[in-house]
């Protein structure tokens, strides 16, 4: 993601060299890369209950929400990493657009960040769940 990011980077500084667009295209190379991987993370490793897993118990106001957010949530969670590049060029004073992308970048990294670990520890705090939950008693 870095690299095809970069080749974007590269022929968007051809089309205006300026410092500014080196600076805030190489913070959104990075946002972007990261929350895309974040993202298709999240869309591989989140179950789909095609075989009729858990979420047929479930009422529908449960179980609607929770397939909009796998859904919805991934592309959502892989735009967010322009989100830096796109509250700087609405910024009006010359010397504040990189100082506004990097504030505006640091939870949209943390986001991401949160995903990994979440993607990494996933099945551990499923289990620790489920270890938590009262088991039914079998007659």
């Amino acid at each position: 993601m870095l690299l095809a990011g970069s080749v974007g980077l590269a022929v968007a500084y051809i089309a205006d060299p300026s410092p500014v667009v080196l600076q805030i295209g190489v913070l959104t190379v990075v946002t972007a890369s990261f929350t895309a991987v974040a993202g298709a993370a999240m869309s591989v490793v989140s179950p789909t209950n095609a075989g009729g897993g858990g979420d047929v118990l479930t009422t529908p106001e449960v179980a609607g929400p929770r397939m909009v957010f796998r859904t919805a949530g991934p592309p959502a969670i892989a735009m967010l990493g322009f989100v830096p590049a796109l509250v700087a060029a609405r910024v009006t004073d010359p010397g504040e657009p990189l100082s506004v992308a990097i504030s505006v970048s640091l939870p949209v990294l943390a986001l991401a960040a949160g995903v990994f670990a979440w993607v990494r520890f996933r099945s551990s705090i499923h289990q620790s769940m489920a270890e938590a939950m009262p088991q039914k008693e079998s007659k």
